[in-house]
């Protein structure tokens, strides 16, 4: 049995396609080459040959196509610093050329992602921060964010003064959604975000890559009915939302809630919707205050605002050390503020002692949002969610008064203390109910894998998270963005932040700082959530990096002197470590990023599991069969339903011990092409 020598590189579209016209079609194979005549003639009258027939081309359009075949040789490094829950969640954020990054993530991820926003940089004349040299895109992004040194590399530039205008950005998109499409599941469902310049554009590049059956919508989105005054002769007050699935027979879209058919039964604030949820006040065996006695205090009201007694006050209340409640100095509180004109409500029932539903602290912090008074009585306001309210079909004008650009401004403001470190993030209302219309048709629509690789502001992980909170789900992203720099000048806030953080100034790391801060304001509810209290609301952070094995980067120079200045035959590049190169094999053998990687110390070295023994990796020195018992007591242990085993080729003592452990592991059922080597 031959090993398997891994040649460092993504998945192969190129092959794989040909592979599918060969399963098709295999009489049009000739020595392992595709007969196109035969194919024509096979395809009859279906092959349009004339000259005259409609065609959506542009300068470079042939390259974009190559270039989203064009397998990466790059990787993903773990950045286990800024990742949070590292061995259990799901959730990936990817620092990096997303061209690049969904090469490397074809093999892991094809066909298992359900749904895709983007929100791509729009057409506006400025800069792309975006690779314009494809020779090797891994070294022309790290030229491109400074991560090494330079010569002449620069950004893609799009002047208005430019013949080829929209040329550009349509390179940059198209290999990008070619990829994209890989991702979708059978029944998937992509989103782009996109504004009057290039909605033509994209729709017909979208209807070449998606197919014009499977076109779905495109959405006028309003994000500001005041309109953008900056705009020549009409005001600007929408944008697009083109929506395409991967088969139109298979996708189930989701329905949203309709408040224009049930109106009578809610009400309405500043904010929307809303109608009397239940009450602040505990009822049941959990009501006594002895059991919360952190529940048992007046609250505060005038002209229908709410107020509460000072912490101080609230301290007398109750003794942590004798455990007693001090009515009388509740008495003489409700008192003092009855004669200030205050009506003072208390969680007792007569003379039965009970507890409000939350602390003090809660209701002094979202009074204004979600408490209302009702003749002495205190409820939450219900906001509707799907299910509370009437169901429909999502309408072809996406409008709620929270798709406001202002509302997604706001919504980040909140958590970094009112400053504002994005420009125009997207509304969490917004892409919550994009997520609703792409997934609830599925009866797994709680545990989908949802992508944006555009990501920005990050908006898309915010709303998965409140979703699972809401519902109990289990649904998990992967974000990818690009570096951007962030200046002094181009973004104050978002600078001045990062810099009392010491973190570097790109938008991913202010990105990542708002999924934290979302994640720990989620988090802190879990008194009034108890079912979110298992939700996955962690992180792992990877960035791209050119490969980890010296002889799979092809951008060197002179690749004789680098073979020359091996140590002792070591192929690792000096400055990773094993942990970096374990993630390599792990995409490019098609394993999740989340993967669980199991140790085990054996022989004179260290077995890695990965994936429950799926993939086994040793990378110490080989002298005996040892090891080949240790990998198979493992693998009937776990018992995998794939089975593949890596070494370092260099590591073994000779040709003969390899021999020998390939027939053992061979003996004990790996597969022909599953014994590999570094």
């Amino acid at each position: 049995m031959e090993d398997t020598k891994m040649d460092g590189k993504s998945l192969d579209i190129t092959k794989m396609n040909i592979e599918a016209l060969k399963e098709l079609f295999p009489d049009v194979v000739e020595e392992d080459r595709i007969d196109f005549d035969k194919l024509r003639a096979i395809l009859g009258e279906e092959v349009d040959n004339s000259d005259e027939r409609y065609n959506f081309t542009w300068y470079g359009k042939n390259q974009a196509i190559r270039i989203s075949q064009t397998p990466s040789m790059g990787t993903l490094r773990p950045c286990k610093e800024k990742s949070v829950n590292w061995d259990d969640t799901k959730n990936i954020y990817i620092e990096g050329d997303n061209l690049e990054v969904l090469k490397l993530l074809q093999k892991s991820y094809f066909g298992k992602v359900k749904m895709i926003y983007i929100d791509p940089p729009y057409n506006t004349g400025k800069d792309f921060v975006y690779p314009d040299d494809y020779k090797d895109n891994v070294y022309n992004y790290l030229s491109i964010t400074g991560q090494i040194d330079s010569e002449g590399n620069k950004n893609v530039t799009n002047t208005d003064s430019e013949g080829r205008f929209h040329t550009k950005w349509l390179n940059m998109m198209y290999p990008r959604l070619k990829l994209a499409r890989s991702f979708l599941s059978r029944d998937g469902i992509i989103f782009i975000s996109i504004d009057d310049y290039e909605v033509s554009n994209l729709r017909k590049i979208c209807d070449e890559i998606f197919g014009e059956n499977n076109f779905l919508g495109e959405l006028p989105t309003i994000m500001n009915l005041k309109g953008n005054n900056s705009q020549f002769c009409f005001a600007g007050a929408h944008e697009y939302t083109l929506v395409y699935c991967k088969n139109h027979s298979l996708f189930i879209p989701g329905l949203l809630t309709d408040v224009d058919e049930d109106e009578s039964s809610w009400l309405t604030d500043d904010k929307g919707y809303y109608k009397k949820g239940a009450t602040l006040k505990r009822t049941g065996k959990d009501a006594p205050r002895e059991k919360r006695p952190y529940g048992y205090y007046p609250i505060l009201v005038k002209d229908k605002v709410i107020n509460t007694i000072t912490l101080d006050e609230f301290s007398k209340i109750y003794n942590e050390d004798t455990k007693e409640f001090d009515d009388e100095w509740v008495e003489s509180l409700s008192k003092k503020y009855s004669l200030l004109g205050f009506d003072v409500i208390l969680p007792s029932n007569g003379s039965k002692k009970t507890s409000w539903r939350w602390s003090i602290e809660k209701v002094k912090s979202e009074s204004d949002d979600i408490i209302v008074l009702d003749k002495n009585t205190l409820y939450k306001k219900q906001r509707p969610e799907l299910g509370d309210m009437l169901t429909r079909k999502p309408k072809t004008v996406l409008y709620k008064s929270e798709y406001s650009s202002g509302n997604g401004t706001a919504e980040v403001s909140s958590l970094f203390d009112g400053k504002s470190v994005f420009d125009n993030p997207k509304p969490l209302t917004l892409i919550k109910d994009l997520i609703a219309i792409g997934t609830h048709g599925s009866s797994d629509y709680k545990s989908a894998l949802i992508m944006d690789f555009f990501s920005g502001s990050a908006t898309l992980a915010q709303a998965v998270m409140d979703l699972n909170r809401e519902d109990s789900g289990n649904r998990s992203y992967i974000l990818v963005q690009l570096p951007e720099e962030i200046t002094s000048s181009s973004n104050p806030d978002a600078y001045e932040i990062l810099s009392k953080l010491n973190k570097p100034q790109n938008i991913c790391e202010i990105a990542i700082e708002r999924i934290s801060r979302a994640r720990n304001r989620i988090v802190g509810s879990k008194e009034t959530l108890n079912h979110f209290i298992d939700q996955d609301t962690g992180l792992r952070v990877f960035k791209l990096d050119t490969s980890n094995i010296k002889i799979w980067n092809g951008n060197v120079d002179n690749i004789q002197k680098t073979i020359s200045s091996f140590e002792n035959n070591l192929l690792i590049e000096s400055n990773r470590n094993e942990e970096d190169l374990l993630f390599e094999l792990i995409i490019k053998m098609g394993l999740p990023l989340s993967v669980k990687i199991d140790s085990l110390e054996i022989d004179s070295g260290v077995l890695y599991s990965i994936g429950y023994g799926a993939l086994m990796v040793y990378l110490g020195d080989v002298n005996t069969t040892k090891v080949a018992e240790d990998i198979i007591a493992l693998y009937r242990k776990e018992e995998p339903e794939i089975w593949k085993v890596v070494f370092r080729d260099n590591g073994f003592s000779s040709d003969s011990v390899k021999a020998n452990i390939r027939e053992t592991l061979k003996a004990a059922g790996l597969a022909e092409d599953s014994f590999i080597t570094l």
